[in-house]
């Protein structure tokens, strides 16, 4: 019975040390997201665009970097924007939605994705295309 009773407890023990540890996910607050993050994911229901319209878009976004300041200040650049675009960022605490303000070659602009996820070292963000039944999620890697 006691040889029964500690191969349990040492087959416990095992699960425990080779299971695979899920990340946990952080609050969504202004702290959290601040920092800077490279794209790393892109997938897009977008209709109507051909496969290297697709493949474009796709090595277009894995080249962004996007830097968002403590001070709401942030910068956005990729190898097709090498300039990048500067501008303000906000977060709104009850619906999570991320809105960044930018000008970027003279023109203005504006971005609202809706926060998914946060993880130490991901952020995962989603625009809605309501007119298109289409959506585009994005995810970011925290550099380090």
């Amino acid at each position: 019975m006691r040889t029964t009773i500690a191969f349990i407890f040492s087959l416990l023990i095992l699960a425990g040390c080779t299971e695979k540890k899920e990340e946990k996910l952080l609050p969504i607050t202004n702290e959290n997201i601040s920092g800077v993050w490279k794209a790393s994911r892109f997938v897009s229901t977008l209709p109507g665009l051909t496969e290297e319209q697709k493949k474009g878009g796709e090595l277009e976004f894995l080249s962004s970097i996007y830097t968002l300041r403590a001070d709401h200040s942030f910068n956005l650049t990729s190898d097709a924007y090498a300039a990048g675009a500067n501008g303000r960022w906000e977060l709104d605490p009850n619906t999570y939605l991320l809105r960044m303000s930018y000008e970027m070659g003279g023109e203005r602009g504006v971005e609202e994705f809706t926060v998914e996820a946060l993880k130490a070292d991901t952020l995962t963000l989603r625009i809605d295309i309501k007119e298109m039944n289409a959506f585009i999620q994005l995810k970011l890697s925290r550099s380090k």
